[in-house]
């Protein structure tokens, strides 16, 4: 006499196999999801980063060369500054440029040195663009502003400041402005 199985030891009917895989389909694809969702956050947020750090550098720049300006000038239409500054107690002219294609350009010569074409200078960060109508540079005849936004993958930076010229007097080991 043989015993039969009992029920639940038959085994998964095709119902509760194809219920089972959809089941384990929803939720691999939901962990699917999220860790794409967790890169793409991750690699923009890598981008706002890089975007802050880079134009406050260049921000910076700006703000520390017109703290210690003997000159400087605002030209193309208010896309770059020149200032010959006594940085470290030398003289020294420093450009600041943002060039048609949103790149963030700087250079810096010593001395005699006059600067070069903003187009030669190297570029420090790309993406930028104006804030609103806003040039780049506005000057008075003792500060310069500065606005401008960096665009990245994940939000726009936007960089916004005044900064006053402190020296009141060209040093005469300075010698006359070399810069323009």
């Amino acid at each position: 006499m043989r015993v039969g199985a009992a029920r639940g030891d038959e085994g998964m009917t095709l119902v509760e196999l194809i219920l089972y895989s959809a089941l384990t389909l929803l939720v691999v694809g939901g962990l699917a999801g999220v860790l794409v969702n967790t890169w793409t956050a991750q690699a923009n947020a890598t981008t706002v980063g890089q975007a802050t750090t880079r134009g406050t550098v260049f921000a910076e720049g700006i703000e520390k060369a017109m703290r210690n300006a003997y000159a400087f000038r605002v030209t193309g239409s208010g896309s770059t500054l020149s200032v010959w500054t006594g940085l470290g107690g030398a003289a020294v002219c420093q450009g600041y440029t943002v060039d048609g294609s949103g790149a963030l350009r700087m250079t810096a010569t010593a001395g005699s040195a006059v600067l070069p074409a903003a187009s030669t200078w190297p570029v420090w960060q790309t993406g930028a663009a104006q804030i609103g109508s806003t040039a780049y540079f506005t000057a008075t005849s003792t500060a310069v502003s500065y606005s401008f936004r960096v665009t990245t993958a994940g939000a726009p930076v936007a960089f916004t400041g005044t900064e006053t010229v402190r020296t009141s007097t060209v040093p005469a080991s300075a010698g006359v402005n070399p810069c323009w």
